[in-house]
This record gives structure tokens, sequence and C-alpha cells, in this order.
């Protein structure tokens, strides 16, 4: 973020303010999200575009995310399963004793998230997917089993 001086022509003739400017891209950005006009986001979205991350290649995983593997599989390609497809590996995975000591409880856990979404009748979603891009529908039995999961009930 700058200042930069803005000079414009108004009523009272022309006029000159300092203002604190963090580039174009951030404007945007932030006129994007905090619009309540659909028209006027439309609009802006002709200016941006996804462009993927040069440290993780749109994976949206840190670098030291990228390095773990489970049972010689990266974790990025697990991300790329669907829910099904990543409780099947995670119930069949053969691990060498030393590696279940590690990741005995870890991935009990794991099952059990899966399977919560899987008899929500999400089995289907991948795991990479983005929450914006889900249905309300989607979205709504997401939190329904995140509370089967935490043991809070009570609805979505």
């Amino acid at each position: 973020e700058e200042t930069v001086l803005f000079s414009y022509e108004g009523h009272f003739g022309r006029r000159a303010n300092r203002v604190r400017f963090s580039g174009a891209i951030e404007f945007v950005r932030r006129r994007h999200s905090e619009s309540t006009s659909d028209v006027q986001r439309q609009e802006l979205e002709a200016y941006m575009s996804p462009v993927p991350c040069e440290s993780c290649g749109g994976k949206r995983l840190r670098r030291e995310s990228l390095a773990v593997t489970v049972g010689e599989v990266s974790i990025a390609a697990l991300t790329e399963l669907s829910v099904q497809q990543a409780l099947h590996f995670v119930r069949g995975i053969q691990l060498r004793e030393i590696e279940q000591m590690i990741a005995r409880d870890i991935l009990k856990e794991i099952g059990e998230r899966l399977g919560f979404l899987d008899s929500v009748g999400l089995g289907y979603l991948t795991l990479n997917r983005a929450a914006a891009s889900l249905s309300g529908g989607e979205a709504q039995r997401i939190r329904l089993a995140t509370q089967i999961g935490s043991g809070l009930g009570g609805g979505a």
C-alpha cells in the first residue's frame, strides 16, 4: 500500500488529495468481496481470473503438507480422490508397524469423518473441492456430517 496523489475536477474547481492505494488488483478484489450487487460483482469478475499458486501448483496446500505421504501416496493425490475412494483407501491401507503406531489414531479419525460424509450422500465429492463451489444442499449436509462427527446433533 502506498500514498498517491489523486487529482480530479470538482464543482469548486480542480482538487488534489493524497490517498492510500493498495494497487489495482487489491482494489478490484476488495470491491468484489464487499459488493452487495450481483451486477457489480459480475462486472468486476471480467477483470479476475484464477491463477494457480506458484508454490503449490494450485493444490491449495502448504509445501510441508505436499511433502507428506501416507502409504507412499502424497496428500495432494489423496485430496484428488472422492470421499468414497478416500474412505476405501484409508480402510484398506497397509502400513508397517512403526507407521501404524504413528498414523493409527489419525487414520481412524479420518475414516470416521469420511464415513459421516459418505453416510449423508456426499461420497461423490472430491476432497479438494472448493467450498465456494458447493451447492447449498451439499454445504448443509457437510455441516450435518460435522455435527454428527463431533457428537453435537441438533440439526442443520
